[in-house]
């Protein structure tokens, strides 16, 4: 069904997935993310995440890949880059730490640069 939205000046016809909204003159889409249900935990009452499972369950149940690339290969289920969860935050850790030291560094340098030391 299309509905036309007229001003004084121009006339719209609006496209099939929208909805004439009672109290304005916009249009308002019908389309967009759907929002879903957890159907397959007890967390009713906690918004989707995936597979039917709120966020928790999802990352506890719901995971059957496992690990490739990490200690734990073939034993924990994967979480990213190819690694469990633990091995993934060490590495993620290491490099943000890494990466500090290294703003640190470049920052003392220039500090030392402006004062002529």
């Amino acid at each position: 069904m299309h509905s036309v939205i007229s001003d004084s000046r121009t006339t719209i016809k609006a496209p099939k997935n929208t909805v004439e909204s009672p109290l304005s003159d916009t249009v308002q889409r019908k389309s967009g993310p759907k929002k879903g249900k957890v159907t397959k935990c007890a967390h009713t009452e906690l918004p989707l995440y995936a597979h039917g499972m709120c966020n928790h369950c999802y990352h506890k149940y719901g995971r059957s890949s496992l690990a490739t690339d990490c200690a734990h290969a073939g034993i924990r289920p994967f979480y990213a880059k190819g690694k469990c969860q633990s091995c993934y935050i060490n590495d993620y850790n290491k490099m943000k730490r890494r990466e500090k030291k290294a703003l640190a560094k470049q920052a003392e340098k220039t500090q030392k640069v402006s004062t002529g030391c």
